[in-house]
């Protein structure tokens, strides 16, 4: 489709979903199956293409809901494991992504900053602030110590990312961008509906916009195809 990064597919690979589902499998070894896969797919459809493959590490409890992030040394043990996982998989880069609070974010980057590079991305509601209530300038403030790759916006409504990247830009000098939601809705029994939301065309004609702001990284997250991102691209 035209991608320079690629994404694990390690959303619910954690120690903690791992071990509660008991399928046999660690998250060790979810981790090294999810970069071998991503590393034969680029190979398969663009060996030419110099194509990274991101180590995804996402939050500890629920994406929506600020309250289930773990305390102190649950949160940095999780996260310790969570990163770990990736470098041994071999990832190019750490991923931080869909961050509700201020707090993960951090614990996330410390992890991830013994082993790899890593960009991070958070999870906003109207009005620039995360879904914690913190605002993207506090946020921004804490990680930028941190050094990441890119900071960015991800898993809400073009709009919201819209306002949420204007204040990025105002807060950073680091590359920033967005992958926001296209088609659908969160769903509780299927996890996501593909009904309503943002059309393809409607997303592209957002992600100009995005470019035109400044944004250096572009992409798409829930409800978005191979389909959108080769329109992106």
């Amino acid at each position: 489709a035209g991608v320079r990064v690629v994404t694990t597919n390690t959303f619910r690979a954690d120690p903690v979903t791992v071990e509660r589902a008991r399928r046999g499998k660690t998250h060790l070894a979810l981790a090294r199956t999810a970069v071998t896969l991503a590393r034969e797919a680029v190979q398969a459809v663009s060996p030419e293409r110099d194509v990274l493959v991101a180590g995804y590490v996402g939050p500890a409890g629920d994406c929506y809901q600020p309250g289930r992030v773990p305390e102190g040394g649950a949160l940095r043990q999780h996260h310790w494991r969570r990163v770990w996982a990736q470098v041994c998989a071999g990832a190019d880069l750490v991923l931080v992504e869909t961050m509700n609070t201020v707090r993960e974010a951090v614990a996330a980057l410390e992890a991830a900053r013994a082993w790899l590079t890593a960009a991070v991305s958070f999870l906003c509601a109207p009005d620039a602030r995360l879904l914690s209530g913190e605002t993207i300038h506090e946020a921004v403030a804490a990680v930028e110590p941190f050094e990441p790759l890119a900071i960015l916006v991800n898993c809400c409504a073009p709009p919201v990312a819209s306002q949420a990247l204007e204040a990025l830009i105002e807060s950073t000098d680091r590359p920033t961008g967005i992958y926001a939601n296209g088609r659908g809705r969160p769903d509780d029994e299927l996890g996501w509906r593909f009904e309503g939301g943002t059309s393809d065309r409607d997303y592209v004609r957002e992600a100009r916009h995005w470019l035109d702001m400044g944004a250096r990284l572009i992409g798409g997250c829930c409800g978005t195809s191979p389909r959108t991102i080769q329109k992106l691209a």
